[in-house]
């Protein structure tokens, strides 16, 4: 993690590149910077880290009773 003051101003950019790419509206794409309170390599200043988290919702397909996993508007078929 850098510091919060220096990622802050790049979260909109981010937002915007990561919602095109998943095809998805910006406002669902929620981006947080925090720091690590000087604990780790990263609290030294050694190096940075990122962490994501993702929703992945399983939806209903409407013209089948089938089901299919969902992440943004790229319906990714399950295996078996």
């Amino acid at each position: 993690m850098r510091r919060t003051s220096e990622v802050e101003k790049f979260i909109p950019e981010m937002q915007e590149v990561l919602a095109r790419v998943m095809e998805v509206d910006v406002d669902d794409v929620s981006i947080k910077a925090t720091t690590t309170e000087k604990l780790g390599f990263t609290g030294r200043e050694e190096g940075i880290s990122a962490y994501a988290t993702v929703l992945i919702e399983k939806r209903l397909k409407e013209d089948k009773n089938e089901s299919e996993v969902f992440c943004g508007d790229s319906g990714v078929q399950p295996s078996g």
